[in-house]
């Protein structure tokens, strides 16, 4: 497994994808993974569009934000869970979901469900990402991960024997 990239496939024994979107997605040891709530179409300002394609762009413009804030890009996607109360327009889903990934497409489930969240909400999408991390950056990363989770451990402990020495000190000088 090349261990320097999130990697998707479609095995040639399994019928194509029925849409846009990858059968297998494998995330190398050297990643973390962000699991988002499932995101909506509320603009900044709170409000919710009636219209179901006016939510997919609020939908699709969190999505962004949210990567963003984690420096995040739409490669990272693994995969994405989408939640529809009304039937989606896929040829309209199709071209936003296109400005984000391109032509790498995450794994992907949809499901239409009778009510979200709130009864406005037509859609919610839910996304997994993981970030890679190079072998020398990750290596890094587990040694200071490792050197930090027994730090207080030795901290503790050189108190405790620090404690030792000196009551052994003290009773010494009152003998």
């Amino acid at each position: 497994m090349d261990n320097s990239k999130i990697t998707r496939r479609n095995p040639e024994n399994m019928p194509k994808p029925v849409g846009n979107y990858s059968h297998i997605t494998k995330i190398p040891r050297n990643a973390e993974l962000y699991v988002t709530s499932g995101q909506i179409g509320v603009d900044l300002s709170g409000k919710l569009p009636e219209s179901f394609n006016q939510q997919l762009i609020n939908t699709f413009a969190n999505i962004r934000k949210v990567l963003a804030s984690e420096q995040l890009t739409a490669g990272d996607i693994i995969k994405v869970n989408i939640w529809a109360t009304e039937k989606i327009d896929w040829e309209f889903m199709y071209s936003e979901w296109s400005k984000l990934f391109g032509g790498e497409y995450p794994a992907m489930t949809v499901g239409y469900i009778t009510e979200l969240g709130w009864p406005e909400i037509k859609i919610e999408i839910e996304i997994w990402a993981a970030k890679v991390y190079h072998e020398d950056l990750f290596l890094w990363r587990q040694k200071k991960k490792a050197r930090l989770s027994g730090y207080p451990f030795s901290l503790a402990f050189g108190f405790l024997l620090s404690s030792i020495l000196f009551i052994k000190l003290l009773s010494q000088a009152a003998q």
